[in-house]
C-alpha cells in the first residue's frame, strides 16, 4: 500500500476499499488509514461468498488437497487459495468494488500515467503486466469444462480477432494465463450475463475445490475467447512483483519511472511474449 501511494496515489487519490471474509481490528483500520489521504472503506465478505458451496463433496474436496499437498504444489492444500479463487472469478465484481490489490506484491517506479484513466480513454476492458504458465496438475479437467460449455451454448467464437490463441492450442489449453496479482479490470465484463453464465457453468463443475482452478486461469480464458484482442492492455511501464515473478520496464521508461528494479530479473516465460505479439503486433523490446 506504502508503494503504490508513493508511486501513484498520492497524486490520484483514489479511495481505498479494504475486504476480508473476517473483520478488521481497529489498529489495522488506523494504519492503514494514516498511509493514505484518500478515503479508505473496509467491509466483510458476505458468507455466502466465501467458502465452498453446497453442492461440494467435502470429502472429496479434502482428499484432493491431500493429494497436492503430498505432490508439494503451490497453495495445493489451501482452502483459503480456493475460497479466494472462487471469490475473485465470481463475486469480487458484486461488492461495488472497483480496484483489488494484493498484500505482498511490490511496485518498483512511479507510474508515469494514470491506468485507469488510460483505460477510459482507449476503451480497454482489462489490462496486466505478467503472463505466467499455470501448473498443468491443477486444471486438469479445466479446458475440456470450458469446451463443453462453448458447445452446449452453441457460442461461435471469432477467433480471428479475440485472443483464443494465448489459452489454446490443438484444442487444447496452453497453460498460460493473465497473472491477476496485478490488474486493472472494467467490472462491468465481470458482471456481464456472458461472463456471469460462464463463471456459473464453471462453479458447478466444483473444479476450483476438487482441482484448484485458480481465479487467473478462469478469468483469462474468458477475456480471451469473448473479448476482441484491442480490449486487453499489456502495462509495460508498470514495475511489478509479486512472489517470484517480476515485470521491471526497461528504456526510457525505467529512467523517468525511476524504477528500482533489474530488467534481467524479469518473469521471462513465453506467455507474455506471445500476447505482446498478438496484441501490439510487436516483439517486447530488450533492455
Amino acid at each position: 500500500m506504502q508503494q503504490i501511494e508513493d508511486r501513484f496515489n498520492k497524486r490520484a487519490r483514489y479511495p481505498w476499499t479494504f475486504l476480508s471474509d473476517q473483520s478488521f481490528s481497529q489498529d489495522f483500520r488506523a494504519r492503514t488509514s494514516a498511509m493514505t489521504d484518500s478515503p479508505t472503506v473496509f467491509d466483510v465478505i458476505p458468507a455466502e461468498h466465501w467458502g465452498p458451496p453446497a453442492w461440494i463433496n467435502s470429502t472429496r474436496a479434502e482428499q484432493v488437497r491431500e493429494n497436492m499437498k503430498l505432490l508439494r504444489i503451490p497453495q495445493g492444500d489451501s482452502i483459503r487459495f480456493r475460497n479466494l479463487s472462487r471469490f475473485n472469478a465470481g463475486f469480487l465484481a458484486k461488492q461495488e468494488i472497483l480496484r483489488s490489490r494484493r498484500p505482498g506484491a511490490q511496485y518498483f517506479c512511479d507510474f508515469l500515467e494514470d491506468p485507469f484513466q488510460v483505460m477510459r480513454d482507449e476503451g480497454k476492458i482489462y489490462a496486466f503486466n505478467l503472463a505466467p504458465f499455470e501448473m498443468d496438475q491443477t486444471v486438469s479437467t479445466l479446458w475440456e469444462t470450458v469446451y463443453d460449455f462453448i458447445q452446449e451454448h452453441n457460442l461461435h467464437l471469432h477467433t480471428g480477432s479475440n485472443l483464443a490463441r494465448f489459452v489454446t492450442k490443438d484444442d487444447s489449453y496452453t497453460l498460460c494465463y493473465y497473472d491477476n496479482n496485478f490488474e486493472v479490470v472494467d467490472m462491468d465484463f465481470l458482471r456481464s450475463s456472458t461472463y456471469s453464465t460462464f463463471f456459473d457453468y464453471l462453479d458447478k463443475k466444483g473444479g476450483i475445490f476438487y482441482e484448484r482452478w485458480g481465479s487467473g486461469p478462469i478469468l483469462s480464458i474468458a477475456l480471451s475467447l469473448f473479448l476482441p484482442k484491442e480490449k486487453l492492455s499489456f502495462q509495460q511501464n508498470i514495475g511489478y512483483r509479486f512472489g517470484d515473478m517480476q515485470h521491471c520496464p526497461n528504456g526510457n521508461a525505467y529512467t523517468t519511472g525511476r524504477c528500482a528494479c533489474d530488467p534481467k530479473d524479469n518473469f521471462g516465460e513465453s506467455c507474455p511474449l506471445l500476447v505482446i505479439t498478438v496484441i501490439h503486433k510487436r516483439r517486447i523490446t530488450r533492455f
